[in-house]
Order: C-alpha cells, then sequence, then structure tokens
C-alpha cells in the first residue's frame, strides 16, 4: 500500500501544480473582469436562480476544460517513461507494472478530475455571488433567502462530484485505449486510433448497415455529457424550478436526487459492461507494453 500511495504521490508532483493553475487562472481572470468591466443582469431576473444557474454553468464548464486536459495528455502519459529513458529505472524496482500503471490512471483520470471538481464547487459559488452582486446589487446579494438557497447548493454540489467520479467511468474506454495506442504505437497511436474507430465505423454503418462501432462513441460522449452536466435530460423540470421572477428552488434537490438515481442505473446496463470491457482491455495493453520494457 505505500509503494502505491508513493507512485501516485509522484503523480501529484509531477502533474498537481497543473490541475491547481486549471482551477485558480479561470477563476482569477473571472473575478476580475466581473469586478472592473460592466455587468448587467436582467432586471426580472431572480437572483437565487442566478446564483445557481451560474455556477452551476461555471463549476460544467471548468470540469469540462479539465476532462479535455486529462484525454490531452493521456497519450503523453503512456509514453513517459520511455521518452525520459526512465523506465529501466522504474522497472527496476520492486514496483509491479500493474501498479505502476493504476498509479498513473487512478491519479490522472480519477483523482485529479475530482479535485477540480472539488475546487471548481465553491468557485463557481463566489463567481456567482460576484455577478449577481455586481449585476442586481450587494443588497439584493445580503438579501437573498439563503435558507432556500442552501438545500439545491448542497444537492448540486453532491450531485456534481458523483458526476466527475461516472464521467471517469464513462471516459475510462477511450482515454485507455488511447494511452494503450500511443504506448505501442508511439505518437501516430492516438491519430490511427481515432482513424480506425471514424473511418472503420463510418464503413460498417453506411457499407454493411452496422452502426455499433460509431455508436459506442456517441454513446459514451452522451454519458459523459449527463454526468457532468445535472438535469441535462429534464430541460422542462429544470426551467419550471428556475424560471419566472419567484422560482421555486426548493424542488431541485429531489430532482437531483432523480437525475442522480438514473445516472447511476446506467451502470447496470450494456453499454456500462462493454465500457468497462474496453477499459480492461486498454489497461492490459498498457501493462504488456510495460512488461515488454
Amino acid at each position: 500500500m505505500k509503494t502505491f500511495q508513493t507512485l501516485l504521490l509522484r503523480e501529484w508532483l509531477q502533474h498537481g501544480r497543473r490541475w491547481w493553475l486549471i482551477a485558480l487562472v479561470p477563476l482569477a481572470f473571472g473575478l476580475l473582469g466581473l469586478s472592473l468591466g460592466h455587468v448587467q443582469v436582467g432586471g426580472d431576473a431572480s437572483p437565487v436562480a442566478t446564483l445557481l444557474i451560474t455556477a452551476t454553468v461555471y463549476t460544467a464548464l471548468l470540469s469540462g476544460v479539465g476532462w479535455l486536459v486529462a484525454y490531452i495528455q493521456s497519450g503523453g502519459l503512456a509514453r513517459r517513461d520511455w521518452q525520459d529513458r526512465s523506465i529501466e529505472f522504474w522497472r527496476s524496482l520492486p514496483v509491479s507494472d500493474t501498479a505502476a500503471v493504476g498509479a498513473t490512471v487512478l491519479m490522472n483520470l480519477v483523482l485529479l478530475p475530482l479535485l477540480l471538481m472539488v475546487l471548481a464547487i465553491p468557485s463557481g459559488l463566489l463567481a456567482a455571488a460576484v455577478l449577481v452582486g455586481r449585476g442586481l446589487g450587494w443588497s439584493v446579494l445580503a438579501g437573498l433567502p439563503w435558507t432556500d438557497a442552501v438545500g439545491p447548493l448542497l444537492a448540486g454540489a453532491l450531485r456534481m462530484v458523483l458526476g466527475s467520479l461516472l464521467a471517469s467511468f464513462w471516459i475510462a474506454p477511450v482515454a485507455l485505449l488511447s494511452m494503450a495506442a500511443a504506448a505501442w504505437l508511439k505518437r501516430w497511436g492516438v491519430p490511427m486510433l481515432w482513424v480506425v474507430w471514424g473511418v472503420g465505423g463510418t464503413i460498417l454503418a453506411k457499407g454493411y448497415g452496422l452502426p455499433q462501432l460509431l455508436q459506442t462513441a456517441q454513446t459514451f460522449g452522451l454519458r459523459l455529457g449527463s454526468a457532468l452536466l445535472p438535469l441535462r435530460d429534464q430541460p422542462a423540470a429544470l426551467a419550471a424550478a428556475l424560471d419566472g421572477p419567484q422560482p421555486d428552488v426548493t424542488s431541485l434537490p429531489g430532482l437531483l436526487a432523480q437525475d442522480a438515481l438514473l445516472r447511476l442505473q446506467e451502470l447496470a446496463s450494456g453499454w456500462a459492461l462493454l465500457a468497462l470491457a474496453l477499459s480492461v482491455l486498454g489497461f492490459a495493453l498498457l501493462v504488456w507494453r510495460r512488461q515488454r520494457g
């Protein structure tokens, strides 16, 4: 266990600062822009709804940026020990190849995106509060019915954290296969994977009536989006809770709980089994490549 923790620490020391910058730099620029720029919010807008919507959108956007960064750097992570010629050193240590690959995957595809989500939630709330104060007046912000907002804020935070973990599951097959392709085929691995997936999927779909390959990527993408965007599939319910000068935000915790349950139920599906199988395949290919030195 201590060895695995040390491997996780290695990943943190190499990449942790980058994720702190991803979390804090947009917040700094956003607060600076809100403080110095002209902020205009519709006069009939509900302060509570504006606060909740802004905080959610900020958190989702920042998390989306984080996942984009995580996927882009995944190919480089697969080749890292070969590029700096440290593979012989790491393989000479009493560390299994499975643990070495597992620590890289766990830190960069689960823990660091989760850290970004945890940091994005209060950052989004802070940015939303400044937006409301600058757009509608600081007196309006001070007079907000915070007792009504606490429940939706807590429920939204829990739903976003769960969404980050679910996003890790749905992006894992694509990310791990990309890492495996990069490990085996170097810089051409990821482009070749997507060419084969895209062109091959199109040929199978249009030429042979077999759209499953394209549907796989599309479904994983949709599940990833639904995980990161609460109530994405229930726009009518969301509009009813937030629209109008006096929205009923007290219904949001129940809606978010139902949405979380739906997202969890998606794990008991054939698509989830396929995602798990592809993730295991990508992980096994990474370990095998590392064992070959």
